[in-house]
């Protein structure tokens, strides 16, 4: 009889870790499966109950590790930090024990983000070389702009004084040509026909 019954556990616990080694197995199928369909949340979650089932599962944690770096490298290029989607990338390619399929995605990825990091790099640098010849073209044209408004003003101020010199010389032209009015002590010697009578009281005396 106890013979049977230890048989009976030794049978039942080998049909549970068979069992558990079932489950295991279809949980690490399941996130491989999202992982590869890029369903990176949906496989961290069965990738995480495959390791609390084991926790010496290679695959399963090399499989994690490669989810949460995908993903990282799609956020860091979302905000256009190539470096560090890059950098993301690279980590996966030295993952391993992963998803094959994903390293391969990995490497290609990363090709793409080189090679559009470069024309950013190249873009940013026209921005900021075209950026100084505008300034340097808008420094010129202020320059020319006062050099023109210096002349106007030189101008003006030269035609100005033209205008004052002029009245000016109007004015004495008109003071030189004005009639000048006799004087009244001159008047008996300038007219001599005219007889001055002597004062009353000389007249009286004689």
């Amino acid at each position: 009889m106890k013979l049977k019954i230890v048989l009976l556990v030794s049978l039942l616990s080998i049909v549970m870790v068979g069992c558990s080694g079932l489950k295991e197995n279809t949980t690490v199928h399941d996130g491989k499966e999202a992982l590869e369909a890029h369903d990176y949340e949906k496989a961290r979650n069965f990738l995480s109950d495959a390791l609390e089932m084991d926790s010496s599962d290679e695959h399963a944690r090399a499989m994690y590790m490669q989810a949460t770096k995908m993903e990282n490298a799609l956020e860091y290029e979302k905000e256009g930090n190539y470096n560090k989607a890059i950098k993301e990338l690279e980590s996966i390619e030295e993952i391993k024990n992963g998803s094959a399929t994903i390293k391969t995605e990995a490497a290609a990825k990363k090709k793409e983000l080189v090679k559009a990091n470069e024309e950013y790099l190249k873009a940013r640098e026209e921005r900021k070389q075209n950026a100084k010849e505008v300034s340097h073209k808008d420094q010129d044209r202020i320059e020319a702009q006062a050099s023109i408004e210096k002349e106007k003003h030189l101008a003006y101020l030269a035609q100005k004084k033209k205008q004052e010199d002029e009245e000016a010389k109007k004015k004495v032209e008109e003071e030189a040509n004005k009639p000048q009015e006799p004087n009244q002590g001159t008047n008996e010697l300038e007219n001599p026909g005219v007889v001055v009578s002597p004062p009353i009281e000389q007249t009286v005396a004689q």
